[in-house]
């Protein structure tokens, strides 16, 4: 919900402080132009993420400008979205090479084997109030054109998506996202990279990046442990009128 994002990235900002009530329903709904219904429900998603809290006859407090959980909260239903829950975290130890697309490589990046591609390796991590890496949450491999190798460098300092840099240092918009979830089992490797026993369950997002031509130009997959994500989204009718 767009509503969300946007305050939320308000709160962030620093636009809504801590301790102080967001407005009222109704200057929402006039804000946004939207229904009481559509503003009810971005206020629970800030509530889901830890960010505000509603009483009766109070109204809404703001409680933290950075999610107060400890899972990784996917909710959304747009590409913006998205982008705005993941940049609630950092890539950190993260390491990239050159790489020749073998056969598996080029079906995930739906192109020709032998292309030149760029491999990139990190955890994600949750980020603290202060804005300095927390909890690890995920475990994250991903494939892009070598062309874009030039992002390494800058990826440490970035809070934001991927494809998001992408888009800021090489003009590459994302018009669509595949997205798959499956349930994983933990390598013992794996499991100590993210504090978790081996052998336990989590899931594995595989995320496809296609521009607006439709030809990919990210293919990532994000290993979570299972009590660590949490998915949401809205879906909804057209319904004729």
């Amino acid at each position: 919900m767009m509503v969300a994002a946007r305050l939320a990235a308000g709160i962030a900002e620093g636009k809504y402080p801590v301790g102080s009530r967001m407005p009222s329903e109704g200057a929402l709904c006039e804000q946004f132009n939207a229904s009481r219904f559509t503003i009810r429900e971005a206020i629970k998603r800030l509530q889901s993420l830890g960010l505000v809290d509603t009483r009766q006859g109070t109204g809404t407090e703001v409680l933290s400008r950075q999610p107060t959980g400890g899972r990784f909260v996917y909710s959304f239903d747009s590409v913006q979205d998205f982008r705005h829950s993941v940049g609630q975290s950092r890539l950190i130890n993260i390491t990239g090479k050159k790489v020749i697309a073998n056969q598996g490589m080029a079906d995930q990046m739906r192109c020709p084997v032998r292309t030149p591609l760029f491999r990139l390796e990190a955890t994600r991590v949750l980020l603290t109030r202060a804005g300095r890496a927390g909890k690890p949450v995920a475990l994250s491999t991903v494939l892009l054109p070598a062309a874009y190798a030039g992002i390494l460098d800058e990826l440490p300092h970035y809070d934001q998506t991927i494809s998001d840099l992408l888009e800021q240092r090489y003009g590459v918009q994302t018009a669509s996202i595949e997205q798959i979830i499956e349930p994983c089992m933990f390598s013992a490797k794996d499991a100590g990279k993210l504090g978790v026993k081996p052998g336990s369950l989590g899931l594995r997002f595989q995320r496809t990046y296609l521009d607006p031509g439709g030809e990919v130009f990210e293919y990532a997959i994000s290993l979570q442990a299972g009590n660590e994500a949490r998915l949401s989204m809205t879906i909804r009718a057209n319904i004729s009128r």
